[in-house]
């Protein structure tokens, strides 16, 4: 079953309220692991790079570089278990987006049932 996490700006540790997403270094499909580097972030004092809390694919980007955004709003949302039926849950919220990685718009078949044989094993006996 997919996981989305979304990962949102953090403090630059520097006491500033907002950064400027500078460049993405990831596309949507992209697989990202932990600590790997995502994004460069300008705020009033430097450049950051920041890296993933998270491993997995990224299946949106919410800020377009250039925009600048407050500390805590979220910046990208990365699924983190890509082995599961994705497309099912994304295609809904994240239309165009997701078929980069995977053709979500095709698979409506198979993910009718894997998400019961899921849900069905994870339940207490």
């Amino acid at each position: 079953m997919p996981s989305f996490q979304q990962f949102r700006l953090p403090d630059a540790g520097e006491g500033l309220t907002e950064a400027e997403i500078a460049a993405w270094h990831v596309a949507v499909g992209d697989t990202v692991a932990i600590n790997q580097t995502i994004v460069e972030i300008e705020t009033a004092k430097s450049l950051v790079d920041l890296p993933s809390p998270f491993a997995g694919v990224v299946t949106r980007l919410l800020v377009e570089e250039g925009t600048t955004v407050e500390v805590g709003t979220p910046i990208i949302e990365i699924d983190t278990d890509p082995t599961g039926e994705a497309p099912a849950d994304a295609a809904p919220g994240a239309g165009p987006e997701v078929p980069v990685h995977g053709p979500a718009s095709d698979a409506d078949p198979v993910q009718a049932g894997a998400p019961v044989a899921r849900h069905a094993s994870a339940a207490p006996a």
